[in-house]
């Protein structure tokens, strides 16, 4: 988790410290000092969006973001993903072929076959208009 920061240049201790933040904010941090193949695909699919959101980027790119997880810990990623833009430091994109996940945008884009097929704001809810569901 702390990788991608030290060879960013960020100092040891900063990094650790922000790498264990990450982790905290999706309940693993009693998993970091594990190796990926001690953990489930649905803790590696967390450790992974934990890995996107340690830097602080200005936009998260989603594939599936809840795959392999079960539903209680897909509602709480997608509260974490609705919770980004509303902060106003980032927006996210998010690919996906579950109507629950897909529920939680501001803007819905459907495309078939490759083409655009139509996009529409989801009104439905006050939202800032920065989470994009492909």
């Amino acid at each position: 988790m702390a990788l991608p920061l030290l060879l960013g240049g960020v100092p040891r201790g900063r990094a650790l410290k922000d790498a264990a933040e990450s982790l905290e904010r999706i309940n693993m941090s009693g998993r970091a000092n594990h190796f990926p193949e001690e953990m489930s695909g649905g803790e590696m699919q967390r450790v992974a969006i934990a890995r996107a959101l340690v830097g602080d980027p200005e936009a998260i790119l989603c594939d599936e973001p809840t795959g392999n997880l079960d539903s209680a810990n897909s509602q709480e990623i997608l509260r974490l993903l609705r919770g980004l833009p509303e902060s106003g430091r980032r927006c996210v994109v998010m690919v996906t072929h579950d109507p629950h996940a897909a529920a939680v945008a501001d803007r819905l884009v459907l495309i078939r076959d490759g083409l655009l097929e139509s996009t529409s704001p989801l009104a439905s809810k006050e939202k800032s208009g920065q989470l994009s569901v492909l």
